[in-house]
């Protein structure tokens, strides 16, 4: 007897399910290693625009847990978080989602002081907590710390063949690939939007002195990386226009050889739109700082199962922003234009951290 009605009574009756549909998805993950994660600023407002637009910013990140487990994955930062008075962390600092490969604590049990160990906070106020922190000062101008001895570049970028120096790139859309050779310090500026196209890496090399740093800094309108791209070392500032309301762009993951910026720019808080697990699901690994108006993190590598039972892949990041020490090392030397040796004034040895 075959009764499709599933109201039918009787443990002898065939019963169907009426057809549900559900969307599986996944929440991607960023960790920034070897530093910080600020946000906003309380100063360098520019005038016509509320002072709200700075002192907003947040940082909020999604975090996920396992229906078996319980056990909290998510975006982390290694060392402190900051936001300006009226922006609040929703995050985690110190590596608090990290755990040792198999996630923080239960939700039930993981509170949010124990994610936040290294998250700026303010208890002196109504409402208090995590971000709202007091003054924090307008964004460095990575860009006007370069302006001697500047020469003009037209055309693409191959970074094997660039001399050491500072370059204009004089086109509006440059692109830019290849291995920076050991011991050359490469500054591109452009007013326009460059295209990380391939692989950016720093040829293999041994220092001796703090000059003989290898280091590339590229600074534009807009950073746009393409998905075929796993590995960028550079400095990566987006600079936005005056009134600080368009551009200063960096997009980790663009699939169209040339990406159609009018897009990009629209999509705001919506920069997901248009991903899947199928897209831009390579991750990536920036080693240097990162600054920009918007960051639009679009990868969709990791967060997920690696194999049967085996959870680590939940704490597999999409993106990676790694602050090396030989950036800040790079950076003192490149400011202070000394070519004296790297001396080590003490050690200390400290217990490990997880």
């Amino acid at each position: 007897h075959y009764n499709w009605d599933t109201r039918a009574g009787g443990d002898t009756h065939r019963r169907v399910a009426y057809p549900k549909c559900y969307r599986i998805t996944k929440k991607p993950s960023v960790q920034v290693w070897g530093d910080g994660v600020r946000v906003g600023s309380n100063s360098g407002v520019v005038a016509g625009l509320p002072a709200t637009q700075y002192t907003r910013s947040s940082i909020i990140t999604a975090m996920s847990s396992l229906a078996d487990s319980g056990q909290l994955f998510g975006s982390w930062g290694e060392y402190g978080m900051m936001t300006p008075q009226n922006g609040v962390i929703r995050s985690a600092s110190a590596g608090g989602l990290s755990g040792v490969g198999v996630g923080a604590a239960n939700a039930s049990t993981s509170a949010e002081a124990t994610r936040n160990n290294l998250s700026f906070a303010n208890a002196n106020i109504p409402g208090g907590g995590y971000g709202k922190w007091g003054t924090i000062s307008a964004q460095p101008n990575i860009g006007g710390q370069f302006t001697s001895n500047v020469r003009n570049h037209a055309g693409n970028v191959s970074l094997s063949s660039m001399a050491p120096g500072v370059y204009n790139a004089t086109a509006h859309v440059v692109k830019i690939s290849g291995e920076v050779g050991a011991g050359k310090s490469i500054i591109i500026k452009s007013a326009g939007t460059v295209i990380i196209d391939g692989n950016i890496t720093y040829a293999p090399s041994r220092y001796h002195t703090s000059s003989d740093i290898t280091q590339l800094v590229i600074v534009a309108s807009n950073i746009i990386i393409r998905d075929n791209v796993t590995q960028v070392d550079a400095w990566l500032a987006a600079t936005p226009n005056k009134d600080n309301t368009q551009d200063g762009i960096v997009s980790t993951c663009e699939v169209d050889e040339t990406p159609n910026l009018t897009a990009i720019r629209a999509r705001g808080v919506n920069y997901a739109n248009g991903l899947n697990a199928n897209t831009c699901n390579r991750q990536l690994r920036i080693n240097g700082p990162v600054l920009a108006r918007e960051l639009q993190l679009r990868r969709t590598f990791g967060s997920d199962r690696r194999g049967t039972g085996d959870i680590d892949g939940f704490n597999d990041p999409a993106e990676i922003i790694n602050m090396r020490a030989d950036a800040y090392l790079w950076a003192a030397n490149y400011i202070s234009n000394t070519t004296g040796n790297i001396t080590t004034d003490y050690t200390v040895e400290l217990p490990p951290r997880y």
